[in-house]
């Protein structure tokens, strides 16, 4: 079976992640894999190291404008998308063209009546599509949602549930390689202190100032706590963002505290070093980086939205908090510090549950079910 997929930028997120687990998986299932992507970058050199062929065409990060001049781009891109992957299509004589996100799939539907194989597309974010989702989903022989929420929200604007799958990334353990102590140290913090972690990119929606504003509550009454933040801004849209995190973690109280690190490539190492890691986003499509730390044995907190209500069992796993609420952060946080074996336990929990549930195994094998069925 041949499937071609489809990514819209180059650089290395959550969705590019389960990409790569996919293609690496699917091999052994009997699925010989292709990507087009717009250009060289982290994800291409990956790919290529496991041996998938990568070819371009020119995709790009699409965003809603009534501007005529962006809007006469977006149509001549997607004619030149069309025409690239109609000759990828039928040079390479491909069985599924798989769509890795909803602006991937604007382009693959648009081309669809040329390519001679079904389409895939694969929902990952809980954006509304209003107008948009019941052509988008038309165009889609099979929808994969990465949540039930995710499929929720598609059914709301007018997608048959029928047609989608809910299948739940395959999280494999990070790569951690002993270095606790090294990297404590490195954000000046000893073993006896409880450090608080938060991964993911600096988006409004993510919650950086919910964190900051619960850290700031739990570091005036717990002096032993700690924060480091970790993540940056990959595409460059929320410079004023990223400066704020960065001045309140070096303001008073949080000055000596907490530390923002930027981008991280040694996430395992990273997320082995905290206690707990906290995603406090409003509206998590899924929450990779809780199962992450899942499978490293850490007890983690999480707003009480979205995929990782489908991923934490609250007061077995971690704790559920109401979004946008740091005083309820705070409160967990300061739950998780004093509870010693109760944290470990939950860790032990969380690392089972995320190994029967969300592994890359049942994930490769649920989607390759679905091309299946498609091919008769």
């Amino acid at each position: 079976m041949r499937v071609l997929y489809l990514n819209h930028v180059s650089q290395v997120g959550g969705a590019e992640t389960s990409l790569l687990s996919m293609v690496a998986g699917a091999r052994g299932a009997g699925v010989d894999s292709r990507v087009v992507l717009p250009g060289p970058g982290p994800l291409a050199d990956r790919l290529q190291a496991l041996g998938v062929p990568v070819d371009r065409a020119p995709l790009y990060r699409v965003h809603r404008t009534k501007n005529p001049l962006r809007l006469a781009r977006l149509g001549l891109t997607l004619e030149r998308v069309a025409h690239r992957l109609e000759g990828l299509s039928r040079r390479n004589e491909v069985d599924v063209v798989h769509s890795n996100s909803t602006t991937a799939h604007l382009f693959a539907a648009y081309a669809r009546p040329r390519l001679g194989a079904p389409l895939v597309w694969h929902v990952r974010d809980l954006v509304s599509l209003g107008r948009w989702a019941p052509w988008l989903s038309t165009q889609a022989r099979a929808i994969l949602a990465i949540s039930q929420a995710a499929a929720d929200k598609l059914v709301e604007e007018g997608t048959e549930s029928e047609k989608i799958a809910v299948i739940h990334p395959g999280v494999a353990a990070p790569e951690t390689h002993n270095r606790r102590a090294e990297i404590r140290a490195e954000w000046g913090c000893t073993d006896e202190q409880v450090v608080f972690g938060m991964a993911g990119q600096i988006v409004p929606w993510k919650g950086h100032r919910d964190f900051l504003n619960a850290a700031t509550i739990v570091a005036n009454k717990f002096d032993e706590a700690r924060f480091a933040l970790v993540g940056d801004d990959l595409f460059g849209d929320h410079p004023d963002l990223c400066t704020e995190v960065r001045a309140r973690a070096a303001a008073p109280p949080l000055a000596g505290r907490a530390i923002v690190t930027g981008h991280r490539e040694d996430i395992g190492d990273v997320l082995d070093a905290v206690d707990c890691l906290v995603l406090p986003s409003h509206g998590e499509p899924f929450g990779r980086v809780l199962v992450e730390a899942m499978l490293l044995g850490k007890p983690v907190i999480a707003t009480d939205v979205g995929g990782p209500r489908e991923i934490v069992q609250p007061g077995i796993t971690g704790l559920l908090v109401p979004q946008r609420d740091p005083s309820a952060l705070a409160a967990a946080m300061r739950r998780i510090a004093g509870s010693g074996a109760d944290s470990a336990q939950m860790g032990e929990a969380g690392r089972r549950r995320a190994r029967l549930l969300f592994s890359v195994e049942r994930n490769v094998e649920m989607t390759v079910e679905v091309y299946r069925s498609l091919l008769g």
